[in-house]
């Protein structure tokens, strides 16, 4: 009798709540992303989804694990109309650390040093190193913020996307381009 009663104790334990998780996520399609984009848009138009974009962004959250407690997007208009067309009941905030890599240098101008092995910093700008400071500041307040069971979702770039991606899994810096670049609308989740 007594190990029936030890056995049915066992069985009707709680189960240990899931980890919390951070979902990264890369903007869903704009018009800048086009390799043929129209002619006669303005800068805010081409920062603003397509119709495909829309439709990547309502499939990516309908498919978000868990309880979702926190969704922080960069500033640019692509990324606040994707965490907002995740169609969630938490109310988008923006997170000004997810923004793209600041500075005027082209991208494959830093593409070509990063395969060098170089991480330049332009003029008034940011090199890999400082948008990988801003990663690490961002899962940070992610992790003080995230409960066991709960899952937030960081909207970003493709260079901050592969940033944050890296730090999660502990990639070396100058690897996380090439290693952990998301397309548009896709998402990645992780334990926090």
């Amino acid at each position: 009798m007594r190990l029936f009663t030890l056995v049915l104790l066992t069985a009707c334990a709680p189960a240990e709540p899931p980890p919390a998780q951070v979902c990264v996520a890369r903007h869903a399609e704009s018009f800048g992303n086009l390799t043929e984009r129209p002619a006669d848009l303005s800068p805010e138009q081409l920062d603003s989804l397509t119709p495909n974009g829309e439709a990547q962004a309502r499939a990516a959250g309908a498919a978000l694990p868990g309880v979702v407690v926190n969704v922080w997007t960069s500033p640019r208009q692509r990324a606040q109309q994707t965490g907002a067309a995740y169609g969630l009941p938490v109310k988008p905030a923006i997170e000004h650390n997810l923004r793209p890599l600041d500075g005027e240098l082209p991208w494959a101008e830093r593409e070509r040093a990063w395969a060098a092995g170089e991480d330049p910093r332009p003029p008034g700008g940011e090199s890999l190193a400082d948008g990988a400071a801003r990663a690490e500041a961002t899962l940070g307040k992610a992790r003080a913020l995230t409960d066991a069971g709960q899952v937030t979702v960081l909207v970003t770039h493709s260079d901050m996307s592969a940033l944050l991606v890296g730090a999660l899994r502990g990639t070396p810096l100058m690897e996380r381009l090439k290693t952990h670049a998301l397309q548009t609308g896709e998402v990645v989740c992780a334990p926090l």
